[in-house]
């Protein structure tokens, strides 16, 4: 029995051999017991014989893996496989050593158990030992086990403590693995298993830059464990907020030791002790202060609206400190066991302990018990996420908060917009005034000059002219006017004389982050619109000077000359009222209640991006609405060959009536420009009146100030 026990364990044996070339243990032939037939003696030896090389094999595959592995996964599996081998040589010596069959009838509790952890390691165990030549990927190991505890997940099987044992042990080590980047928002992509990764194309100076925030991506190829899976981006978004946070502030990277969630009483655990260690302070100050979290949402989204809510706020006193935590060793580098060592066997029960890795080799006849309850399987398969899940999204709840403090509060972003607003969008009187009369007389009076006007040094001074007379604290401004081409000024005045101007500007960090490329865009193709109005706009009041040198003079030609700039005035005024009311105020006044809604640096992102692509909307710069942008541009070309005639002809007295040299071109001028507005109007409208048109509502206010069409020139 002595011999039997020590080959059972892998120790050698005298009675038995080895066989040289498949290395298992075999009888050697010459052996009998006493009361034993050859027949019993070989029936009652081969149990012991097959659980022999199933240890034999499992504990090399084991030893092997621990000299090749670096996978911290593969690392807790081997530590809780070991564990769990301790137990299996001890559950051999409690046997007593005067009976053969006592033995054998124990074995035949243990051996299934070994077989089904050389399942769980590919080990092949028939004919021959074949020891795996390479260790398997972390992330496969991990749903291997997930699989087989799906097959034995009623409570009373005799395998589920030891799969809960080892899916424990490496589940914490994956969790380990994620919560780099779920609770630190570090991303090392030398790390086997991680499917978060960075996109390759991004460059050291787009760190900082909003291609920062997106240039973490879900890599499909690499597998994640099968009850995450759901989750990939909720892991993904906790820890691009929590790396975006780092870039302005100094987060405090202590982290509790994670546990993981079978039930809702785990997830009562969990949270208690991640919100105390993960708190928010809106002054930033005080560091390592306990605060209780506003928002309970979390808490009570995964255990349930039910749960006594008194029971829960007990545990959450702003005075109380976790000190106390149990130190989940999830491996060791070296181990050292006590392999002899018999545990008090009155104390192995079928109540579930991570903590107490013996009695996997018993024979419960109830069922498995976890926190007084039967163990579910399928219950568990739905906790099992919140365990990296918890600490995650109060991490992100607390650091979004830090976010939105940081931008409305230290960086007053609604300042910084509103300032940006008055500018791009032409909406401070001073400075639109100073900046389009400079660049609009610039353009008229050096028409044969270009350069005069389209040169860096002159729009420089243009912009820095205009914000010292409206905005003169903000001498700093980073708004730059550039050329896109430069045009020719030598024919006619042309909506392109202004079209080739863009009004630019460089934010800081962390204000790139909201400004980024892309809404700066935006932010351009709307001053090019309030630009290319204010120009129409400018022309006719530089008409209204010439006509008002001749204001006394009541001939019919002169009187249709004043007729024609009126009614362009008239469109051109209802234009301009639509973008000030329509487009900017209510966008504003949209933006400012949204805002008020935010929770995060991406709810703010998006607020902002929709402010921006409302206001395109509203200006008829977007796909659905071109051909009202290309009409209302012909319009003012019309306009401006108006202006243009005007000011390139001259009056003159004839039978004492004033006329105009240009006459016939200025009525030509406006006579399409009856028939543009004509289409125009018709174009809203029929957009307006289009059933479901997802545009009607803001064209809408359109018609309604454009009033009633009405083209009987009188």
């Amino acid at each position: 029995m002595q011999d039997i026990k020590l080959m059972l364990i892998n120790m050698g044996t005298t009675y038995f051999l080895v066989d040289q070339e498949t290395l298992m243990y075999k009888r050697n032939g010459n052996i009998s017991i006493s009361g034993l037939t050859p027949e019993m003696f070989e029936s009652a030896t081969d149990p012991i014989l097959e659980c022999s090389n199933l240890y034999k094999v499992i504990s090399s595959t084991i030893n092997k893996w621990k000299e090749m592995c670096d996978n911290s996964i593969i690392k807790a599996f081997i530590f809780s496989a070991s564990n769990i081998l301790d137990d299996y040589e001890r559950s051999i010596y409690a046997v007593s050593n005067e009976s053969l069959l006592s033995l054998v009838d124990r074995l035949s509790l243990i051996t299934p158990r070994l077989q089904l952890l050389a399942n769980i390691c590919c080990i092949k165990t028939r004919d021959c030992i074949v020891i795996p030549d390479h260790v398997p990927c972390g992330i496969k190991l991990l749903n291997t086990i997930y699989g087989y505890l799906l097959e034995r997940r009623f409570s009373n099987d005799l395998f589920l403590k030891m799969l809960l044992y080892i899916f424990e042990s490496c589940c914490l080590a994956y969790f380990k693995l994620l919560s780099n980047w779920v609770l630190k928002g570090v991303l090392n992509n030398e790390e086997t298993g991680m499917f978060i990764q960075v996109k390759p194309d991004i460059e050291d100076e787009d760190t900082s830059s909003r291609r920062n925030w997106d240039r973490f991506i879900i890599n499909e190829n690499i597998e994640v464990p099968i009850f995450l899976n759901k989750y990939k981006n909720d892991i993904l978004n906790c820890g691009k907020t929590i790396n975006f946070f780092k870039k302005f502030n100094d987060l405090n990277v202590f982290l509790p030791n994670l546990i993981c969630c079978f039930d809702a009483v785990d997830t009562q655990k969990a949270y208690e002790q991640f919100s105390t260690y993960f708190k928010y302070d809106p002054d930033l100050r005080a560091i390592n202060c306990v605060k209780r979290m506003s928002n309970c949402y979390l808490y009570e989204s995964i255990v349930g609206p039910n749960y006594s809510k008194d029971n829960t706020d007990s545990h959450h006193n702003k005075n109380e400190i976790i000190t106390n935590v149990i130190d989940h060793k999830i491996y060791l580098d070296s181990e050292n066991y006590e392999l002899f060592q018999m545990p008090d066997w009155t104390s192995v029960d079928n109540i579930y302990d991570f903590n107490k890795p013996y009695g996997f080799f018993s024979d419960y006849n109830d069922s498995l018990k976890y926190n007084g309850n039967c163990f579910d399987v399928i219950n568990m398969i739905d906790y099992i996420p919140h365990s990296i899940l918890i600490p995650a999204r109060i991490q992100k709840s607390v650091c979004d908060k830090k976010i939105l403090d940081m931008y409305f509060v230290q960086e007053n972003l609604m300042v910084h917009l509103y300032y940006l607003s008055q500018c791009f969008f032409l909406m401070n009187w001073a400075f639109s005034s100073k900046l389009c009369t400079t660049l609009f007389d610039g353009i008229v009076t050096n028409r044969q000059q270009p350069s005069n006007i389209f040169n860096p040094v002159k729009l420089k001074s243009i912009v820095d002219d205009a914000i010292q007379d409206s905005f003169p604290r903000y001498e700093l401004h980073n708004l730059t006017l550039e050329m896109t081409f430069i045009p020719g000024l030598n024919g006619i005045i042309d909506i392109s004389d202004i079209e080739c101007i863009e009004l630019n500007y460089t934010p800081e960090w962390p204000m790139n982050m909201i400004l980024s490329n892309k809404i700066l865009l935006k932010y351009r193709r709307i001053f090019l619109f309030a630009n290319k109005l204010e120009f129409v706009s400018w022309s006719l009041s530089k008409a209204r000077e010439i006509l008002n040198v001749y204001k006394n003079d009541t001939g019919l030609q002169f009187r249709k000359i004043n007729l024609f700039k009126h009614w362009m005035n008239q469109f051109v005024s209802s234009i301009q009222q639509y973008y000030k009311q329509v487009v900017i105020s209510t966008c504003w006044s949209e933006l400012n209640e949204n805002f008020e809604n935010v929770k995060n640096y991406d709810d703010l992102f998006a607020c902002h991006k929709q402010y921006m692509h409302t206001m395109l909307k509203r200006c008829l710069m977007v796909v659905g609405l071109k051909d009202k942008l290309i009409l209302l541009n012909k319009i003012y070309i019309e306009i401006l060959a108006y202006y243009q005639a005007l000011v390139s002809g001259q009056f003159y007295l004839k039978n004492s009536e004033r006329l105009h040299s240009e006459f016939i071109s200025m009525e030509q001028s406006f006579f399409r420009f009856l028939k543009l507005r004509e289409m125009f109007y018709a174009s809203v409208l029929k957009t307006v009146q289009t059933h479901g048109n997802h545009h009607a509502v803001q064209l809408e206010s359109l018609i309604t100030i454009l009033g009633p069409l009405n083209n009987n020139f009188t």
